[in-house]
């Protein structure tokens, strides 16, 4: 006996014997498998979307591998040792902490440069109100941050700002609860320069 075979729609086999068609069952195990293409695994409409799919972007830098508390603690270093606050003051610094996998550039010196200065005008603020709260209370309080720079440094941080981040330090001291007048007396008055420069910003 002669048996023929066809496809149907679906690609399945039919098996043809005396002009009657039995279908002859070719289910796969994989839900994934298209009979007609034979593809296993990920199916047409998934395939055909990976595809389509462009490469994933790589992930930013986490800053939980230490670069920006490395960069972070340099500048805290720098404000509280460096005299000179300019780029050119703290290019030879940053040269000797830089660590990065790039070449160093200009304006990496100038962030650096201004993140230092920011963090020294934190750092006088605190350690100034440290010094009026121990002269006006006899006690600095225990909610309060307890910031100590010697009288000499504290001179060169002064001594190292410009006139207007000089006024902000005092702003910021006035909203703190402090006047002019505290601040001249108990502030700044023995770390100010012969010239009394700090206290006639404040009047």
């Amino acid at each position: 006996m002669k048996l023929e075979y066809a496809v149907d729609e679906n690609g399945a086999p039919v098996l043809l014997q005396g002009g009657a068609s039995v279908v002859v069952p070719t289910r796969s195990g994989n839900p994934a498998h298209e009979v007609g293409s034979g593809r296993f695994g990920q199916g047409r409409e998934k395939d055909d979307k990976k595809k389509g799919q462009a490469a994933k972007p790589e992930p930013p830098p986490d800053p939980s591998e230490g670069s920006d508390q490395r960069r972070r603690d340099a500048v805290v270093d720098a404000a509280r040792t460096l005299q000179d606050l300019s780029p050119a003051g703290v290019e030879d610094f940053v040269r000797k902490r830089w660590s990065g996998r790039r070449a160093l550039t200009q304006e990496d010196i100038d962030h650096f440069a201004a993140d230092a200065r920011t963090q020294r005008i934190h750092d006088v603020v605190d350690a100034i109100d440290f010094r009026l709260r121990k002269a006006v209370y006899g006690r600095s309080g225990s909610r309060q941050p307890h910031v100590v720079i010697p009288r000499g440094m504290q001179r060169k941080s002064l001594s190292g700002l410009e006139r207007e981040e000089l006024l902000m330090v005092f702003t910021r001291l006035r909203e703190r609860g402090w006047s002019n007048q505290q601040i001249k007396r108990h502030g700044v008055r023995r770390i100010d320069d012969g010239d009394r420069r700090l206290q006639g910003l404040l009047g």
